[in-house]
């Protein structure tokens, strides 16, 4: 069990309009985000989506009506209901969804995050999700803050290349090394890239959430890898699909469709 502080989190994040999870409910997830500006017009065809503000000004704009929200204040969106928050100034909020939400619905904009996104560790007050039964001394002395406990190491024989491939497809960030393995990151996973002078080149299998796995696959094909299975509904649920880098890693592309 954890106390956390929505408000103390919720004014660490330095990315604007992202999510991210610090406690789970039954079926739901307690998440907090830092707003500033405007999110998009969406719906949540199946999910209710409550929004509580913990400082700042929230508008909720609906096509039939508009709420206006300060501090204190909370409001549930119905599941079915077109709406665009907006901040005009920066503006904490604490939410409670479904863990089925997809954060801008059927909508995917540079602002979308998914699942995985939101739940990524949060360097600068912990993760929630970090292993409940060690202490906080035996956390920080045997893996990094910010990191999660296993990471996945690729050999490739121009990694430069290959990590272009990945910020172009996935949206990765990290930056390019030379004398160490590049450190890229795609949502909470991180990938450890280096050139074949220090080991074989040596491909991966590697599933990866996406917002939109139609549109990934897209860009990866376009990008110059090779389609092994076209887009489908899994029957788990997962829409997937599956693509050949040209380094010999395959991915499998998916999104979460509950």
């Amino acid at each position: 069990m954890h106390v956390v502080s929505p408000k103390d989190i919720a004014n660490a994040l330095t990315e604007l309009w992202s999510p991210r999870v610090v406690a789970e409910l039954d079926d739901s997830y307690v998440k907090v985000a830092k707003l500033h500006g405007t999110l998009a017009w969406h719906s949540h065809d199946d999910e209710d989506e409550l929004f509580y503000v913990l400082s700042g000004r929230l508008r909720i704009e609906m096509e039939q009506t508009t709420v206006e929200l300060a501090a204190g204040d909370a409001f549930v969106v119905p599941k079915g209901v077109r709406h665009n928050p907006v901040a005009v100034q920066e503006c904490l909020v604490m939410l409670i969804e479904r863990k089925t939400t997809r954060h801008t619905g059927s909508e995917v904009t540079a602002k979308t995050r998914s699942i995985a996104e939101q739940l990524r560790p949060i360097a600068s007050v912990g993760s929630f999700f970090r292993d409940q039964a060690m202490s906080n001394s035996e956390q920080s002395t045997f893996f990094p803050p910010g990191w999660p406990r296993m990471a996945t190491r690729i050999f490739a024989d121009d990694h430069e290349e290959l990590v272009r491939f990945l910020v172009d497809v996935f949206g990765a960030t990290g930056a390019l090394q030379r004398n160490r393995p590049s450190e890229i990151r795609i949502g909470d996973a991180v990938l450890l890239v280096s050139g074949i002078a220090e080991r074989a080149a040596h491909g991966a299998i590697l599933y990866v959430y996406v917002p939109d796995a139609d549109a990934t696959y897209r860009r990866a094909l376009a990008a110059g890898a090779r389609s092994l299975e076209a887009p489908a509904v899994m029957p788990y649920g997962d829409r997937r699909a599956m693509v050949e880098d040209r380094w010999g890693n395959t991915w499998q592309i998916a999104t979460f469709r509950g």
